[in-house]
């Protein structure tokens, strides 16, 4: 990220972007990771196990 924003200053002074803040408040409280699904893929290749959420309940009988 340092690499990426030329002007701290400017980018600091940016307005805040609600959407990404309800992302990340959403993952803050149910302790999934915040990224998009290229990310959580790459995520999940990396540690082996699933990061994404499953539907919630019970699943349906065949």
């Amino acid at each position: 990220m340092v690499k990426e924003i030329r002007d701290w200053l400017g980018y600091l002074k940016e307005e805040d972007d609600k959407v990404m803040i309800d992302k990340i408040r959403s993952s803050t409280r149910t302790g999934r990771p915040c990224g998009d699904d290229g990310f959580m893929s790459r995520m999940e290749g990396l540690l082996g196990r699933q990061l994404k959420a499953l539907p919630r309940g019970r699943p349906f009988k065949k």
